[in-house]
């Protein structure tokens, strides 16, 4: 199991860097989620 990056396909690709995920088979069954990377969005609104 990994995370992987990817950037996303226009028109999106203007506004999202890049999108992780996990990707792969759990090593074991009972596995949760670790805390990060989490979701985060940093909207950039331009100069001042």
């Amino acid at each position: 199991m990994e995370y992987v990056s990817r950037v996303p396909r226009p028109p999106l690709d203007g506004l999202i860097d890049d999108l992780y995920y996990l990707e792969g088979a759990p090593p074991y069954a009972r596995l949760t989620l670790p805390p990060m990377p989490a979701a985060l969005l940093i909207v950039n609104l331009g100069a001042p």
